[in-house]
């Protein structure tokens, strides 16, 4: 397995950008060339996509790197946090698949609510020609 590893992702407006890890020693660095991969505290969304395993914007996927990306985190200083970030996102797409089944419920309670309004004010008016 090599210590570095290249990738080239599209982003969304089209560009390339070059993704690297490298590890040396404990520690791994990846580096991206997008703007939020140049700034010094960035973390872009094209680094995390693929240490979550995410490689439908690799332009030139090469296999075996893609195979040797989790043996490069591993025994890291940086595993253990990309384990906690890895169970947090797990956690917040369930968190969202309730929060949408809770809108779905409020949605049905409002159109339920709605239709008692319209069967209300049907018997509260009078018929035509009558006062």
């Amino acid at each position: 397995m090599s210590n570095i590893l290249k990738f080239i992702v599209q982003g969304s407006e089209g560009e390339e950008y070059d993704v690297n890890f490298k590890r040396i020693g404990d520690r791994l660095t990846a580096t991206c060339s997008c703007v939020s991969g140049k700034m010094k505290r960035g973390f872009c969304k094209h680094r995390l996509d693929l240490m979550f395993g995410d490689f439908t914007n690799l332009v030139d996927p090469n296999f075996d790197d893609l195979e040797s990306l989790p043996d490069l985190l591993e025994g890291t200083t940086a595993a253990p946090h990309f384990q906690a970030l890895r169970d947090t996102y797990g956690k917040l797409h369930e968190a969202n698949a309730q929060l949408a089944e809770a809108k779905k419920g409020v949605k049905k309670i409002e159109d339920e609510i709605n239709g008692l309004k319209d069967k209300l004010l049907t018997a509260m008016t009078p018929p035509s020609g009558k006062r």
